[in-house]
């Protein structure tokens, strides 16, 4: 204490700055005042909610460097920022003394991160670290900096990251440099980002790391499958570490009662050569041994009796768990069978809804053509009508003309003939007339007949219409209800998969307790005999023959069932390794049936993407038959206008031949 408080005040001397105002009362009050405990005045370095300065950090840094007294550090809510935190860790290389830093709530960053990085490269005395509450996560190199230490650091275990802004890339960072740690027993990354694919990393991570026991990861947003798995292997690295711990207080238990069983062995040497006098004594004590020695054979015969029905049982159980396997196995071969035919039913289904569309589609396209024919037909007739009504004109003008030179030339002539030539043109025109007014009926009846075919083709087109929306509705809702049904059995196989990895990573579990508790009764088993054969070994070198063959016989029963538990070892090591075939293949057919709904989703678009260019195609089709009817009426009304144009023209012409011929009259 003496030496940190000289080295403190130094340094603050050299940057002319007051001790802080914690530490100075710290360091003055705390040593001599009797109510504080000496542990908190020696061993806790406080200074939790305290600003400090970069010049406050740079002195305490000096004195920590080398400090052998404080084994725990609070800097908690200091504001130390990245500067701080790089002087302070820094500091800490060298020191071998502090086990806890507490630096939660300092804004540290990816500096800060990288300069704590380098000190658990260097330091082998820190055994906590406390780091909530700062932005390590924000940038890589920070998280990268940490993960780099703790690959290297075998001293620290326990570590806060809490609320750092640790996204997945970190947590992965993190879980790829703790696979070769074997130190770190706590992390707790809580509130932070890792999601799924952190939370994976970590799975991957905790089947090599066999030292963390706890993993805490909540507010991730982690799937529960994940924190299950992660779960699992934390509590099978517990009892690891449990059964270790319980195989090293047994072996020292062991190797002191084998000290006492030879210190009363010499005892016993000493005792029996001090009695070697009184044979009849040494005799009596001979028959005595060689009494427990058969007492302890036959022992030894039952325990072996016991050891071949428990082996038996155990048989008797692994073939029902493999057949309960195999079970297993059938009825998702079975599942499996089932999805393929509802796959093929889909597919047939969807085959036919395309074969109808493409037939409704052909049928759509013959109706146009029938539509363009009708309408070429129309305006085939139009140009014939246009064509008589010009030639009409052109006959009419040649007469005008022949009828004004003849008059001119026959004046005379048309004098006598009048009568006759009125006559005769009245008739004519007449009959011209009717000829045309029955033209025009006709034309009018075929116009009729025209637009009642169009109105029947509109008519018939609007019925196919609503037809196929309707079979498009009933196809959509079809492919809509089969896929629902689809992807609720898949979610219903895929719970189901679910459960029985589940049950199979309990089986599992409970296999592996079952062996490890196996072991330990024949490490047990195996101590004691070890044990009973070193006083046999004692007994039968003061024994006769007989005691000896005994010992011999023994011996061999005592070979025997180590062959018997290595075979029981290399059973339960294939059955291990049997289930984890098993269990391999249950990931593997998940992740196939993962792949086939992907791509039965994929068919799912792609058939609506069908469906909906289909109704594009429709509404395209409906919109060229209702602008060709569009034109069709344009059609039929130029050619209504232009028969009424002729008409007129005519009734006109022979209303002026008439007046003229009155005139001339």
């Amino acid at each position: 204490m003496d030496h940190f408080r000289k080295a403190y005040l130094s340094k603050c001397a050299a940057l002319s700055i007051d001790p802080h105002h914690a530490l100075s009362e710290y360091l003055i009050v705390h040593p001599s005042s009797p109510s504080i405990p000496h542990s908190e005045r020696l061993d806790t370095l406080d200074l939790r909610g305290q600003s400090t300065t970069l010049r406050d950090c740079a002195a305490l840094a000096s004195a920590l460097s080398d400090d052998t007294h404080f084994t725990s550090i609070n800097l908690a809510d200091s504001f130390l920022d990245d500067e701080g935190c790089i002087l302070i860790a820094g500091a800490l290389k060298t020191n071998a003394t502090c086990e806890t830093l507490d630096l939660r709530g300092n804004s540290i960053r990816a500096d800060g991160a990288v300069a704590v990085g380098q000190m658990l490269k260097i330091n082998d005395a820190l055994k906590t670290l406390i780091l909530e509450w700062n932005c390590v996560g924000i940038w890589q190199a920070g998280v990268r900096a940490i993960a780099d230490g703790l690959a290297v650091n075998e001293r620290l275990e326990d570590l806060d990251l809490r609320n750092n802004k640790i996204g997945p890339d970190g947590a992965q960072t993190l879980a790829l440099s703790l696979r070769n740690n074997r130190s770190l027993r706590r992390l707790d990354l809580r509130w932070n980002s890792i999601g799924l694919l952190g939370s994976k990393s970590f799975v991957d991570l905790l089947l090599h790391n066999t030292t963390l026991e706890e993993v805490q990861l909540a507010g991730n947003e982690v799937p529960e499958d994940q924190l299950r798995s992660i779960a699992v292997s934390l509590s099978r690295n517990s009892d690891r570490r449990k059964s270790t711990a319980t195989t090293l207080l047994q072996s020292t238990a062991h190797a002191n009662h084998l000290a006492s069983l030879d210190a009363a062995h010499r005892s016993l040497t000493d005792t029996l050569r001090r009695e070697t006098v009184v044979k009849d004594q040494q005799l009596s004590a001979v028959e005595k041994e060689m009494d427990r020695s058969r007492s302890a054979s036959q022992i030894l015969q039952s325990r072996c009796e016991m050891l071949e029905n428990e082996k038996r049982r155990r048989e008797d159980e692994w073939e029902e768990t493999k057949a309960a396997l195999e079970a297993r196995v059938a009825g998702l071969a079975k599942e499996v069978e089932r999805e393929r035919e509802v796959k093929e039913r889909l597919r047939i289904s969807r085959e036919k809804a395309i074969g109808h569309a493409k037939k409704k589609e052909l049928e759509l396209d013959a109706a146009r053509c029938e539509a363009d024919l009708r309408i070429a037909g129309l305006q085939r007739e139009k140009a014939v009508l246009v064509e008589e009504n010009e030639k009409t004109r052109e006959k009419l003008r040649t007469m005008a003309s022949g009828h004004d030179d003849h008059l001119k030339r026959l004046h005379q002539e048309m004098d006598e003939k009048l009568k006759t030539a009125e006559t005769a043109r009245d008739t004519y025109w007449e009959k011209k007339v009717r000829r045309l007014e029955e033209r025009v009926r006709k034309a009018e009846q075929m116009s009729a007949r025209i637009e009642e075919d169009a109105d029947a083709q509109k008519a018939k087109h609007m019925l196919e219409k609503r037809n196929w929306a309707t079979q498009l509705s009933e196809a959509h809702a079809l492919s809509q209800s089969t896929s629902d049904d689809r992807w609720r059995s898949m979610e219903s196989n895929l719970q189901t998969l679910t459960r029985s990895r589940d049950t199979l990573q309990s089986d599992l579990v409970s296999a592996s307790q079952l062996t490890q508790r196996t072991l330990r009764e024949l490490d047990v088993e195996r101590e004691r005999w070890a044990v009973d054969r070193a006083s046999l070994a004692s007994e039968l070198d003061k024994a006769s023959s007989v005691t000896k063959t005994t010992a011999d016989a023994l011996k061999r029963d005592l070979d025997k069932a180590r062959l018997d538990v290595r075979e029981a070892e290399t059973r339960a090591e294939e059955a291990k390794k049997r289930l984890g075939d098993v269990v391999e293949d249950r990931k593997r057919e998940k992740g196939e049936r993962e792949r086939e709904l992907e791509r039965c989703r994929e068919d799912v678009r792609e058939r609506d993407d069908r469906i909906v260019r289909l109704k594009e195609k429709v509404e395209e089709k409906e919109r060229e038959m209702r602008e060709r009817e569009e034109e069709g009426v344009a059609l039929m009304r130029d050619l209504q206008q232009g028969i009424a144009t002729l008409v007129s023209q005519r009734t006109r012409t022979h209303l002026r031949g008439r007046s003229s011929d009155k005139v001339l009259v």
